[in-house]
């Protein structure tokens, strides 16, 4: 039933597009999974090894982790790869290829394999009813399936999420390592100094496919893939520790969870793009779950403790503010949900972090070797600024701080009422309905836990984020949890109260968006038949710069939609542009004036559109002259001379 209902959402959103919508799900989807059971494969052997599961035992945790751990894994491992400038398709394979080999060697010595040992839930009405839950979960599975089919954010409209991130640096920076062979600092992009371990995928993807256009569709996918195992540690943190519940009702009170998790529209689009929240949340939610793990069954408790330190330093090295939401956030609520014994806490949360340093610090020592700041460009005031200006500096900050009418408290807590509370893309009620579950269950420490967690995250976000709301998203499956959990026994049909409730708004939300034919109205401009095939073969033709030998970007830094090979594109990130004092923004964009640009063979694409907007919004960038915009067009090309 749930593959009806998801092929049945599927065709009616894709309409005309649904051959090329089914045979990107044929091919990139199942690739995207054949890379991750992979890693799934890998990261149950260590798990397996050191211990933290039997070869029998079919915990709902096991596999969730087992598949976030491998990524994680593969993530270090490509990194140093590339940075050895060893990025190719043997070493790319070769990863797969031994995780499959290491997991079937544990099986090799035995003369007869153990029968794994399945717990069989006895069959009664909640079950029941419970197995028909995830099917409210399949439209938002089918709608993130239809969406990552599509060009980056071409069927999104809101401001957030946008193609921008995608295209200037999430695929782009991995196109440009991909053709390169090796990862290096690019100087002209400042976001290749954060931390990618959700990227390194992606690079992964172009190596295996021999081309930095023909995976985006795998990475967009792989995507989907990751938060679905977002959805799937969900159900797992919930079912895992109701030990005292029936079985039946704790299948019923992990479906609720996952479905409320699955349901907020930016759960679905979120992991529709080839964005980094995706890893973020599957590797913090598992970080608490295992925390939550030890302190429940007293068992290998400081290997749980490590394991979860584990998962939070990966989560760091999905997105810096992991760092404080969870890094940082896990242990404090750790000690603060259970201040005795402390001596424990102590020994507990110091291994978390040890841990967690551990895997988030081949991140930091490469940027220190790049720039002399593990965390650029981050602290660039305090740890070292790079190359940067001081210009560049504090545009860098003012840009990532909130505005000045957004800088008093009233003003930042209205902001988060706007954009978080009050927002459609947080579906209105699973954050308040999780928040309300984790304050009823103080008695518990799962309680206090997950509410010292979301308080902190909201801290965090509300004092040193610049109150985007997409920030908070690592709250939504912390609340989802909560939900399933504190909603179960006799509040569990309440529970599907809320469930409810959360599918409704969703879809009420998120249908619009779909049903408008927005899609099939993107897919057709530019004269573009089929946008599969236009990346599958040669890269996205759609602009007239496609007859471009080189060229040279002013104002745009989306060079992933051009059809050239990243060594013959210029442009920079707006952080990394610098115009000295007194000359035209369009000359100093590049370093280089447009008819020197031109003498070297340069075709020149000026997007005075951007120019102006980021006159308007960044410090240090001015206003755009008329000398090459005539005629006042908002984009403009120069042939090479």
């Amino acid at each position: 039933m749930g593959a009806a209902i998801f092929l049945g959402v599927v065709i009616y959103f894709a309409r005309q597009w649904t051959p090329v919508v089914l045979a990107g799900l044929c091919t990139d989807g199942l690739a995207a999974v054949a890379w991750i059971a992979a890693a799934a494969l890998a990261g149950d052997t260590i798990l397996t090894k050191l211990g933290f599961f039997r070869e029998s035992d079919e915990g709902p945790l096991r596999w969730p982790s087992a598949a976030a751990l491998g990524l994680g894994l593969f993530s270090l491992i490509i990194l140093g790869l590339g940075l050895a400038g060893w990025v190719n398709r043997a070493t790319m394979l070769g990863l797969p290829l031994a995780s499959i080999f290491a997991w079937g060697a544990r099986f090799l010595p035995r003369p007869v394999r153990r029968q794994r040992v399945r717990v069989k839930v006895p069959p009664d009405s909640v079950s029941s009813i419970a197995s028909f839950i995830w099917l409210a979960a399949v439209p938002f599975l089918a709608m993130a399936a239809t969406a990552a089919s599509l060009m980056p954010g071409w069927l999104w409209k809101p401001d957030d999420p946008a193609p921008y991130d995608v295209t200037s640096y999430h695929l782009e920076i991995a196109r440009q390592w991909c053709e390169a062979g090796r990862i290096f600092s690019l100087h002209h992009n400042v976001f290749s100094f954060f931390p990618m371990n959700q990227e390194m995928h992606y690079l992964a993807g172009m190596s295996l496919y021999g081309g930095s256009w023909k995976p985006m569709y795998f990475c967009q996918y792989f995507s989907v893939i990751v938060m679905s195992l977002m959805v799937m540690a969900v159900w797992a943190l919930v079912v895992g520790q109701l030990g005292s519940e029936k079985p039946g009702r704790r299948l019923a009170a992990g479906a609720i969870a996952g479905v409320t998790a699955a349901s907020v529209p930016w759960i679905v689009m979120l992991g529709s793009m080839a964005y980094v929240e995706s890893a973020f949340l599957l590797y913090g939610i598992l970080s608490a779950a295992w925390v939550i793990r030890a302190v429940w069954r007293h068992q290998n408790s400081l290997r749980a403790f490590a394991l979860a330190g584990v998962f939070a330093g990966l989560a760091g090295g999905a997105k810096y503010t992991a760092v404080p939401m969870i890094f940082l956030a896990v242990p404090i609520a750790l000690v603060i949900a259970r201040p005795r014994p402390w001596r424990k806490n102590l020994a507990a949360a110091a291994l978390f972090c040890a841990a967690g340093f551990f895997t988030l610090s081949p991140w930091l020592l490469r940027n220190w070797i790049w720039c002399g700041n593990p965390i650029f460009p981050l602290a660039m005031k305090l740890l070292g600024h790079g190359d940067f200006r001081p210009i560049q500096v504090q545009r860098f900050i003012v840009a990532h701080s909130p505005t000045p009418g957004e800088s008093a408290w009233p003003s930042r807590l209205r902001v988060f009422g706007q954009t978080v509370l009050g927002h459609w893309q947080y579906a209105y009620v699973a954050l308040p309905a999780g928040v309300l579950a984790a304050a009823t269950m103080c008695r518990r420490f799962a309680g206090r836990f997950l509410l010292a967690i979301l308080l902190i995250q909201f801290i965090v976000w509300i004092g040193f984020t610049h109150l985007l709301g997409r920030f908070f998203v690592p709250a939504i499956p912390l609340a989802a949890a909560a939900i399933g959990w504190r909603l179960r026994g006799r509040w569990l049909w309440a529970g599907f109260a809320v469930a409810a409730a959360c599918v409704v708004a969703g879809l009420a939300t998120l249908w619009p968006v779909f049903d408008s034919d927005l899609a099939a109205r993107d897919l057709a401009a530019g004269g573009v038949v089929n946008p599969r095939i236009l990346f599958l073969c040669e890269g996205p033709a759609v602009f007239d710069t496609v007859h471009a030998h080189k060229l040279a970007m002013i104002g745009d830094a989306m060079p992933y939609v051009e059809n050239l090979p990243a060594a013959d594109i210029l442009y920079r990130n707006v952080f990394d542009v610098y115009i000295p004092p007194g000359e035209d923004v369009v000359d100093a964009w590049l370093g280089q004036s447009v008819e020197q640009l031109r003498r070297q063979g340069y075709t020149i694409e000026i997007n005075f559109d951007e120019l102006d907007r980021f006159s308007k919004t960044y410090l240090g960038i001015p206003a755009a002259t008329s000398k090459y915009r005539p005629h006042g067009e908002m984009r403009v090309l120069l042939d090479p001379k």
